[in-house]
């Protein structure tokens, strides 16, 4: 008879049974609001691969080729939410619980009549619970996929997509991402690309702190990516926080800072 016995660095995994569930489990958080190109889900779930069997000690005479691992199934679940005009679903409310969150689906439980703060706040946390459980892919996601100047791809119409459900709470989750992932150039630019492109004029300044950030940053694609934002807003505070910018790292970015800063002063001031 052969014995199994798995050792986490963290946590001991007694039986092959528990190992799969705990190796299975990032693929749960690929589930959004759309659906992303098939080769790019496996390429997510080979990055996984990689890292989870880089952080178990597997210790058994015999262990079998595991090839399964890249092709396990991806959970085709969408997120679901619903808009704060909504009517509350009283079936699903009833019997809703914590695993409505960890599944990607939310559902709310507060009546759109409700001014309650205990509710609201409930309502939000939940929402951010939510986002929370996807950080992990997004991020991943942020590291690997393109972005052209002036185009929509997934990620930014996903994002769109929690925007329309819950502004206030997508913005902080937005900053929460940034602030964790200040070292990964491709993340940080990836999301001053995606602010850029999602976030309506009248809420710039929630996120001009990102954008500030972005071009204090030692690196010209973090830079060129936060000037770009401030290319697409087009407010006071965004000239004002170019003018305020530190130096720039290369001649072109300089002059690419000049010219939108030439352009504001001349639409924004006064007639």
């Amino acid at each position: 008879m052969v014995y199994w016995r798995i050792i986490d660095i963290d946590m001991e995994v007694t039986s092959l049974y528990d190992y799969t569930k705990r190796f299975t489990e990032p693929q749960l958080q690929f589930q959004s609001a759309l659906e992303y190109p098939t080769d790019f889900c496996e390429n997510y779930l080979s990055d996984i691969s990689k890292g989870a069997l880089k952080s178990f000690d597997i210790k058994c005479p015999a262990l079998p080729d595991m090839f399964w691992l890249n092709k396990l199934p991806i959970g085709s679940s969408q997120y679901i939410a619903q808009d704060a005009e909504d009517r509350i679903n009283e079936k699903c409310a009833s019997s809703a619980n914590s695993d409505n969150i960890s599944s990607g689906q939310i559902i709310r439980r507060t009546s759109k009549d409700s001014t309650s703060s205990a509710d609201l706040n409930r309502m939000n946390e939940e929402f951010h619970s939510s986002l929370s459980k996807r950080t992990q892919t997004f991020v991943w996601t942020l590291q690997h996929i393109d972005f052209e100047d002036g185009v929509e791809n997934d990620i930014i119409k996903e994002v769109e997509g929690y925007i329309k459900t819950n502004r206030f709470v997508t913005y902080l989750w937005l900053h929460s991402i940034y602030s964790n992932n200040q070292k990964d150039i491709d993340v940080l630019a990836g999301l001053l690309r995606i602010i850029g492109m999602t976030v309506e004029k009248e809420d710039t300044d929630m996120l001009l702190t990102m954008v500030k950030a972005g071009l204090s940053d030692s690196h010209s694609k973090t830079q060129e990516a936060a000037l770009m934002v401030i290319e697409q807003w087009r407010t006071r505070n965004c000239l004002i926080a170019i003018e305020t910018a530190p130096s720039f790292n290369s001649s072109w970015l300089c002059d690419y800072a000049k010219q939108i800063e030439s352009e504001l002063n001349e639409e924004l001031r006064p007639c």
